[in-house]
């Protein structure tokens, strides 16, 4: 019997292990991923660019909450677009090319979303 009780004890700590191992895998992966450098005077001149008149203090932080939003998960990228059409008084397609623009700068995982 003893036998048998070291035999799952140490199953167990190999399942431990490897469980610890698997997770401390991912956690590296994650830390290890590229960061999006973005360019916030690159996105202010795209944003002009697309017609957006509005202050730069204003462009990067709509710019940035299309990512912060996107991030939750909670909204379609049409809606997202959207909310920025009536924010800056533009039209939904001039929207969708901010929003593309912004995610290529701080999001680029998201940045198909946002392509015609």
């Amino acid at each position: 019997m003893t036998h048998m009780t070291n035999r799952r004890s140490g199953m167990r700590m190999r399942t431990s292990a490897a469980l610890f191992g698997c997770i401390a895998a991912m956690m590296l992966a994650l830390s290890a991923s590229p960061v999006a450098q973005a360019d916030d005077a690159d996105v202010i001149r795209q944003a002009h660019d697309i017609g957006i008149a509005n202050s730069d203090v204003n462009i990067i932080s709509a710019g940035r909450s299309v990512c912060y939003v996107l991030r939750l998960g909670n909204r379609p990228p049409d809606e997202i677009s959207g909310k920025i059409a009536r924010t800056f008084v533009i039209s939904q397609d001039q929207a969708r090319q901010f929003s593309l623009v912004s995610a290529n700068e701080w999001c680029p995982q998201w940045s198909g979303l946002f392509v015609d």
